[in-house]
């Protein structure tokens, strides 16, 4: 399963709870949780189980904690500019059967449809 996000602390957090927890519940379930490079979260330790891994993407937006000065141009950028490097990401990874997505990346279910992969959404 591949876990896309929205990259806010606001997003990234609930989503990764979930994927946690979902985590939890069986060995056999592999998370490759997506992240953009250098996202702050991940500098702090977090302990997650051994069947959540990540994988990042370039980090082709503005900083999570500016994003507030520029609301619109960070939406945009999410909405532009991750798209290919997620796309090469799931060209690497054959055995995604699900993507579990935040909302508001929509633009996922059309790469679920194209891909004949099942996108699951979730709204934090």
């Amino acid at each position: 399963m591949g876990a896309l996000t929205y990259p806010c602390c606001g997003h990234v957090i609930p989503m990764l709870a979930l994927c946690k927890v979902l985590a939890s519940k069986s060995s056999r379930l592999l998370i490759t949780f997506v992240v953009t490079e250098g996202l702050s979260l991940l500098d702090r330790g977090i302990h997650v189980p051994g069947n959540l891994i990540f994988a990042t993407i370039p980090n082709f937006i503005p900083s999570e904690f500016s994003h507030g000065k520029d609301f619109l141009g960070f939406f945009e950028a999410v909405l532009t500019k991750v798209l290919a490097p997620f796309k090469r990401l799931l060209d690497g990874c054959p055995t995604i059967s699900l993507i579990l997505v935040d909302t508001v990346v929509y633009w996922v279910v059309d790469i679920g449809r194209v891909r004949n992969v099942p996108v699951a959404s979730f709204w934090s």
